[in-house]
C-alpha cells in the first residue's frame, strides 16, 4: 500500500466515524506529536553520534555495568545520563540487562525447567 493511499483512507475513515478532520485538529492548537526513538545498544559516543546524525533524539539506554544480575549502580546510571546529555539525546528509559531478549533454548533461566536430553522414543 502506498503512503498516500494509506493516509487518504485513514482520513476518510476518521471522517466517517465522526472524528475531527486533520484541519480541525491542527486549528485546535494540539497537533499530534510523535518522537523518533531507538532501543539498540551499546550506548556509547559512537552510537549516540549515529543517533544524532539520523535525528533520533530519544533512546532506551544500555548502561555499561559490570554486574548484570542485579540493579545498576548509581554511578553507571549517572555516567549514562551525562553521556546522553553531552550528545543532546534524551534518555527515556533503560533496559535491564537481566531482561534482554534471547532465545529460550539458548539462555539459562532458573525459573524454566528445561529438558537437557531428548528421549529417543519420542
Amino acid at each position: 500500500m502506498k503512503r498516500r493511499t494509506f493516509f487518504q483512507s485513514t482520513i476518510a475513515a476518521s471522517t466517517l466515524a465522526g472524528g475531527p478532520e486533520p484541519a480541525a485538529a491542527a486549528a485546535s492548537g494540539s497537533p499530534a506529536r510523535m518522537k523518533l526513538g531507538c532501543q539498540s545498544g551499546p550506548t556509547d559516543d559512537k552510537r549516540l553520534q549515529f543517533f544524532k546524525r539520523h535525528s533520533v533524539n530519544n533512546i532506551c539506554g544500555y548502561p555499561n555495568a559490570k554486574n548484570s544480575d542485579g540493579p545498576y549502580p548509581l554511578e553507571d546510571l549517572q555516567r549514562l545520563k551525562d553521556l546522553c546529555e553531552k550528545h543532546k539525546v534524551g534518555l527515556d528509559m533503560i533496559a535491564p540487562a537481566f531482561l534482554a531478549s534471547s532465545h529460550v533454548d539458548k539462555t539459562a533461566r532458573p525459573a524454566i525447567a528445561r529438558e537437557s536430553r531428548r528421549s529417543s522414543t519420542t
